[in-house]
């Protein structure tokens, strides 16, 4: 089970020092954050392998996505399991680190879960993302997470409330991650959370129509984002004294589809637009399932 997140007045760096200096260190630890998580992860290589250049350090491995596809391959994936194999005559650490982690695609996280759960003697695997709500709940399930300090947008925050719906809001913070950007991105874009909204009740055409208007990869990336907050809102809704206990697994069990299809559509260059008109259609039927 992944470890509860640590309480605010203990450091990342006092977490990652504590168990370094253990000698109990666990093997597969997931950094999230917007601003500084890659840093981080690479001073936690730094203070493993005893280095202040990890990258020529022969235990150290760095995965990130492919330039030209965008994701991180099985291929990729069963190279860096190899080199964690490897033992080395001064038993020395073995550091992997997996930069925008949600990038790795299906068959390569799938073949990496049991490196996950159980890294070999002497090996630690980072994986860091902005994104984690995007890694599949059997991933982050294997990792002990830490979530770096983010910048503080609550001045932003209550400026937005005073004019924009709760609802949007609190969306927009769930977004952001604590990124100043990533929260004027979400923020500029109302209509697309308002024309959304409204999709989630149409007729299938009409989602299609929807769907075929987003301008370009990056409003459908940004309306896959927005689905999976709406379905993470109504799952904590469902735990509410004013909503059945009983909806929350139907909740629970439509985010992990939503996971799951966005995710191959990135990796396996599935029809992005498919995957939305789906899942729109989806979130739609269990909104009135929920109410009825």
């Amino acid at each position: 089970m992944s470890t509860p997140e640590r309480p605010d007045h203990v450091t990342p760096q006092a977490i990652i020092d504590a168990a370094i200096d253990s000698g109990r260190i666990a093997g597969t630890w997931l950094m999230t954050g917007a601003d500084d998580a890659l840093a981080f992860a690479e001073q936690t290589a730094c203070r493993l392998l005893a280095t202040d250049n990890p990258e020529a350090h022969p235990g150290y491995r760095v995965l990130t996505p492919d330039e030209t596809s965008g994701v991180i391959t099985v291929d990729e994936v069963r190279q860096a399991s190899t080199f964690l194999q490897r033992t080395s005559a001064d038993d020395s650490w073995r550091v992997l680190m997996i930069a925008h982690a949600h990038l790795v695609n299906t068959q390569g996280m799938n073949a990496f879960l049991i490196s996950l759960e159980e890294p070999p003697p002497r090996a630690v695997i980072l994986l860091v993302t902005d994104q984690p709500g995007r890694l599949l709940a059997t991933v982050r399930s294997r990792t002990r997470r830490i979530r770096l300090p983010v910048k503080d947008i609550a001045d932003q925050m209550r400026k937005a409330a005073q004019t924009m719906p709760p609802e949007f809001v609190a969306a927009a913070g769930s977004y952001a991650q604590g990124s100043p950007e990533r929260l004027k991105t979400f923020l500029d874009h109302q209509g697309l959370w308002d024309d959304l909204h409204a999709a989630r009740g149409k007729s299938f055409h009409e989602v299609e129509d929807f769907v075929r208007k987003l301008e370009d990869s990056a409003a459908q990336h940004l309306t896959m984002e927005m689905l999976l907050i709406a379905v993470e809102s109504s799952c904590r809704e469902s735990l509410t004294p004013r909503h059945p206990h009983a909806s929350l697994p139907r909740w629970l069990s439509l985010w992990e589809r939503l996971v799951r299809s966005f995710h191959d559509c990135e990796t396996l260059n599935l029809s992005t637009e498919r995957a939305l008109v789906a899942a729109i259609q989806a979130l739609g039927n269990a909104s009135n399932h929920a109410r009825a």
